[in-house]
């Protein structure tokens, strides 16, 4: 309301399910938090949303809503395979302390893995980090300048997900940063992520335990599928998903044309 009170029109852009409690909530519902968003949505002259399922919550407060996926800086990455041979290959995973409880999930499978493969590790960029057993985890404090060249040094990417109200939020920044740097992933068909990868094209899609397992495994050991999925990620965000491509859209959102005098 004081917002309001002070400015002669906003555009409201999100990119969570803020109208939620997170998945580490046994009740994900929370009325405070959605009257809260229904009264950013209405009040809005345009609403922003990251991925279709925000965009239908948007829908329901405001006649306004442009769908805008998160977009990634294309000039900022590089391919990042190269011809070298490698002593070990790195399963990489990039986010929060809040979001460590994703990782976590799959741990036993990452431990088979190690197992089953030799000279695997997995990479870990964040603020907190966690163990597995048998696998030797590399534990990367995150830092905006070093960001792009941690992805880069994966290779295969990890976006693991329960399926719940909150996490069909989710944008797939981790896949889009991935695939930017030509690493193919492999990720729960959550939210985004089902928009984003093409399951057996640039990433593959996992559930169970041993479908992780098996997935990771394929790629672990195919280093041609590797290159070729991970160059079918960069072409996505190319078409798709780079601030060249979204950017324009953004700006008319925030800035839609005037009626002319031909439109009365």
């Amino acid at each position: 309301r004081f917002f309001r009170r002070h400015v002669k029109n906003y555009v409201f852009d999100f990119d969570d399910a803020i109208m939620m409690r997170d998945s580490s909530r046994r009740n994900l519902h929370s009325r405070p938090r959605l009257v809260r968003f229904r009264r950013m949505a209405r009040g809005a002259q345009g609403v922003i949303a990251g991925n279709n399922y925000l965009g239908d919550w948007a829908k329901r407060f405001s006649p306004n809503v442009e769908i805008i996926p998160t977009s990634i800086e294309l000039k900022d990455y590089g391919i990042s395979h190269s011809n070298a041979p490698k002593d070990k290959l790195t399963i990489g995973w990039i986010g929060t302390k809040s979001n460590l409880m994703y990782l976590k999930a799959v741990v036993p499978a990452l431990s088979r893995v190690a197992q089953n493969v030799p000279n695997v590790q997995l990479k870990i960029v964040a603020d907190d980090f966690l163990d597995v057993p048998s696998l030797e985890v590399i534990k990367k404090p995150w830092r905006l300048a070093d960001e792009v060249a941690d992805v880069q040094s994966f290779d295969i990417g990890l976006m693991p997900l329960p399926d719940d109200a909150w996490t069909k939020g989710k944008c797939a920044l981790k896949i889009l940063q991935s695939f930017a740097a030509g690493v193919p992933v492999v990720c729960s068909p959550v939210g985004a992520n089902r928009d984003v990868v093409q399951n057996g094209v640039n990433g593959y899609f996992a559930q169970s335990e041993d479908e992780w397992v098996a997935r990771l495994e394929e790629l672990l050991r195919d280093e041609k599928k590797r290159r070729q999925m991970g160059q079918a990620g960069r072409k996505t965000v190319e078409i798709e998903y780079s601030i060249e491509e979204n950017a324009p859209r953004f700006m008319q959102a925030l800035f839609p044309p005037s009626p002319s005098a031909s439109d009365f």
